[in-house]
């Protein structure tokens, strides 16, 4: 029994490896208001260009948050997704959990100039889809206001009853 656990985890971290781009995985590019955008799983990106992503969504701290955790957010992640147009960062999201059973995309997020352009939508899709292909079927959230509309036109549902929660502490925006 202990054998194949060890056989079924081994497998597990394979497939998150090959799903996260540590070996060659198909990348999507797709023609968006006259721009060439191609969407992506990645492994790295520059500090600069993740800053970008974070300050245009209002989630980056000048005097709070340190960039010495930036490489480790795309290495810690199931897979991290990126789309560019040029050859430059402009969006991204990445699927974060145990790699098993659950997992839960997050930080999904456009720079503001590309907005409303349907590059959203082929994030999530392009996570959903690796996410899928390492066979985790429950996939979550928690949008932010005003999105629900968005992601229920990607197929997902508000889960009547349930509450999401965070743990109050003193760094908490």
């Amino acid at each position: 029994m202990l054998y194949n656990i060890a056989i079924y985890f081994f497998i597990s971290r394979l497939l998150i490896r090959f799903v996260r781009g540590d070996n060659c995985i198909s990348e999507e590019l797709m023609g968006v208001e006259g721009m060439e955008i191609e969407v992506k799983v990645i492994t790295e990106a520059s500090c600069d260009e993740l800053i970008a992503l974070y300050r245009g969504a209002g989630w980056w701290n000048e005097k709070t948050d340190d960039i010495s955790w930036l490489p480790l957010l795309i290495r810690g992640s199931i897979c991290f997704v990126g789309a560019f147009c040029e050859g430059r960062l402009i969006g991204m999201g990445r699927g974060i959990g145990d790699g098993i059973s659950d997992a839960y995309i997050q930080d999904v997020t456009v720079l503001p100039e590309y907005r409303n352009k349907g590059i959203g939508g082929l994030i999530i899709n392009k996570l959903v889809n690796a996410l899928q292909d390492i066979g985790l079927k429950w996939i979550g959230l928690i949008g932010e206001p005003g999105t629900q509309t968005f992601y229920e036109r990607l197929g997902f549902r508000v889960m009547k009853d349930y509450i999401p929660m965070m743990k109050k502490g003193e760094d908490q925006r």
